[in-house]
């Protein structure tokens, strides 16, 4: 296994690992703030679902000897325009149909003709497929 540091992440465009491609970039975190961080790119054009690990602790029920506790990882995905910052594919519709700026009553238009729900990931990806054609 080979290790590689990156002391400027933004300088590197994506990195490929495998099969799979990732990028570095900042998104809202879900208290609402500016992160950044490594993503899976899930598809590839102008319109990006990401897909983000990470690690977080479980606290378990408590026992004789204290709190069983451990790590866990989770993923969550998210949805990058262009270079709007990443916002989580929870968010509200219309923060996520505020990505897609200047074509926001094309892709409404779109949703309603076809009958699509934002919040499902398959018919999300329907929307972005129709945005980047």
């Amino acid at each position: 296994m080979e290790i590689t540091l990156i002391e400027d992440p933004s300088s590197v465009s994506k990195i490929m690992m495998g099969a799979k491609f990732f990028i570095y970039s900042n998104y809202y975190n879900e208290t609402g703030k500016i992160s950044s961080g490594y993503f899976e790119i899930l598809s590839y054009e102008e319109a990006k679902i990401l897909n983000r690990k990470f690690t977080k602790n479980v606290h378990g029920k408590q026992g004789a000897y204290g709190d069983e506790s451990y790590s866990a990882i989770d993923e969550q995905d998210f949805l990058k325009v262009g270079q709007n910052l990443a916002i989580s594919l929870k968010s509200p519709d219309d923060l996520i149909l505020k990505q897609f700026d200047n074509q926001k009553s094309l892709i409404q238009d779109f949703i309603q003709r076809n009958k699509l729900n934002i919040n499902r990931k398959k018919h999300l990806f329907e929307i972005i497929e129709f945005y980047n054609s």
